[in-house]
């Protein structure tokens, strides 16, 4: 019960984190797509919405249209790290919900994106090199499915099955848990995933950044940070250092809390979190 707890409630952390610095925070919770929260084309396991239906129904029926959907996700995403291990951070309020909703917005890298491309996206929407780095340890936590990186393992490119990144007992613990996708189900195959860190996959801390330099990392995106030249350095600071890994990720939380943020008569305060008033 406790992992299904922190799993549902850390996605809206990497939503935060993720989701919310490309849009508004409720740009990302727009007009539901059937019944669910607007999630656009590469964000299709954002799981864990019902947590925050039933936040604001509960606001709602103690106080309406007072406590905006934007202002939940902020709080979720808070908690999420408190109970992910890392100390509560400070979380302004007010603010306030968009009327629009755009799929474009909020589409995310995928994990073979050129690491030059990822870092022009995320700039693009005010996150500096090092914060992206530093925000990509909530991989400390969570997991990821197989078709997200499991041709890291048979067919990395026309040269080399597997990527030479990889650690090669981690490559080989890794095929037992997703074998070739036409090996299984294409229901079951769809469903096989893996906790981002194999050794503290419920607590949020720096061993993404100690995995990294072990070739112990699910995603292409991530592993690239310990070869490139302008990452390198710093993932090496962080994985020696946890309490400056700490600090530093709650001050970029706090800063992606702060950005395209609707107040005043902006916006509105949504009665529903899936739909527009």
């Amino acid at each position: 019960m406790r992992r299904l707890m922190i799993n549902e409630t850390i996605i809206f952390t990497l939503c935060i984190v993720i989701v919310v610095i490309i849009a508004p925070c409720t740009e990302a919770a727009g007009k539901g797509l059937g019944n669910g929260l607007n999630v656009a084309q590469g964000n299709d396991f954002i799981r864990g919405f019902e947590l925050i239906d039933e936040i604001k129904a509960r606001l709602e029926q103690e106080c309406p249209q007072t406590v905006s959907c934007a202002d939940i996700l902020a709080f979720a995403a808070r908690e999420a790290v408190f109970l992910a291990g890392l100390p509560r951070h400070k979380v302004p309020a007010g603010r306030r919900d968009s009327r629009t909703s755009r799929a474009s917005d909020v589409g995310l890298p995928a994990p073979t994106t050129p690491f030059n491309d990822i870092i022009d996206f995320f700039t693009r929407k005010g996150i500096t090199l090092d914060e992206l780095v530093v925000l990509s340890g909530a991989h400390s936590i969570g997991v990821a499915h197989c078709s997200f990186f499991d041709y890291r393992l048979y067919n990395f490119n026309t040269s080399q099955a597997q990527d030479p990144a990889l650690n090669s007992t981690y490559a080989a613990d890794l095929s037992t848990k997703c074998p070739k996708q036409n090996t299984l189900p294409a229901d079951e195959a769809k469903k096989r995933a893996v906790d981002f860190d194999p050794t503290t996959p419920l607590v949020l801390d720096n061993n993404f950044y100690l995995n990294l330099l072990q070739g112990k990392t699910l995603l292409q995106s991530d592993q690239i940070m310990v070869s490139d030249p302008r990452t390198s350095a710093l993932v090496k600071t962080l994985a020696s250092d946890s309490e400056a890994w700490s600090r530093r990720f709650a001050k970029a939380m706090i800063k992606m809390g702060r950005t395209n943020v609707l107040t005043r008569d902006e916006g509105e305060i949504r009665k529903n979190c899936r739909t527009f008033n």
